[in-house]
């Protein structure tokens, strides 16, 4: 089981008046991850394809962990510059990009009050060690530098607004803020999604829903099964494909068709009877997604 589904619901004074505000006027709810944003939102952002499908070499990436940097970028292509909206007057604020904590939460689905296994989650962040390849470069780098957590008038307070800074490293820096070839992504469409599978799958064919093949490049069954559970390849043994197909795979897909703008076919490559090799034929669906709630995610 995701550990999103596992969250626990304490109070706790982080995110400031305004949030406990808000969270006090919701009904409780069986999951952690709900679709809170809009399509009117637009809220889309540049996703550099270097960043799509990232090859973890440590740690464990999340579906909270896979919405959370997306809204990261999403708000420093927005502001543009380290330090703007800084809440407190030093030199090292104005190094980090800094959003409302409530705000976070909110873009990234995450419906509870439970800040700690927020802040761990935060932190795991900064646990993924990455490696990102091009034709003239490769570089090894963890994902985020920095994360910090400010409220001017105490963490420990009811009041005030709870502010949450990050950094990037600067290769990671260079690719958020100035990506030389991207995909469009929505954090609408993110929100709605409940695994870390079907984000993982919607990312990587979302970036081939406008090329004129309308195919994804073709890999191993290893090497989609470490994309898509944002595990690293080395180490780890995937379960047999024929479980990790029905168990993770069809349903990943199937919430991808169901909610999202493009529509996603599994292909197989197979030696003999044997599965080798995996890619998706993707296309932009015909009709609009209607703006219908998620239901709540039962574990």
């Amino acid at each position: 089981f995701a550990p999103e589904a596992m969250v626990s619901h304490q109070c706790s004074p982080l995110y400031g008046a305004t949030h406990a505000h808000i969270m006090a006027s919701k009904k409780p709810r069986s999951s952690t991850v709900t679709a809170v944003a809009t399509a009117d939102d637009n809220k889309h952002f540049r996703k550099t394809n270097t960043a799509i499908g990232l090859k973890v070499r440590e740690g464990r990436l999340t579906l909270l962990g896979r919405k959370v940097f997306n809204v990261m970028m999403y708000n420093a292509q927005k502001v543009k510059h380290p330090g703007v909206n800084a809440p407190i007057d030093s030199a090292s604020a104005q190094k980090y990009f800094w959003i409302p904590l409530s705000d976070l939460a909110k873009d990234a689905a995450y419906d509870s009050k439970d800040t700690e296994f927020l802040k761990n989650s935060l932190e795991e962040l900064q646990n993924i060690k990455l490696q990102m390849e091009s034709d003239v470069r490769w570089t090894s780098e963890r994902l985020v530098s920095s994360v910090t957590l400010v409220n001017p008038r105490g963490l420990k307070k009811h009041a005030g607004q709870v502010w949450f800074g990050y950094a990037f490293p600067p290769e990671v820096f260079e690719i958020v803020m100035s990506p030389e070839t991207y995909t469009h992504m929505s954090i609408f469409f993110q929100g709605l999604l409940r695994s870390g599978a079907a984000l993982a799958l919607y990312e990587v064919c979302r970036r081939f829903a406008t090329n004129p093949s309308h195919m994804t490049l073709i890999d191993t069954y290893e090497a989609w099964y470490a994309m898509l559970s944002g595990t690293p390849m080395d180490g780890s043994v995937p379960p047999p494909y024929k479980y990790w197909k029905r168990d993770t795979l069809k349903p990943a897909i199937a919430e991808v068709n169901t909610l999202t703008d493009i529509t996603v076919e599994l292909v197989e490559h197979k030696n003999g009877r044997r599965v080798e090799r995996l890619q998706f034929r993707v296309e932009l669906s015909k009709q609009p997604k209607l703006d219908f709630p998620t239901p709540p995610v039962i574990d």
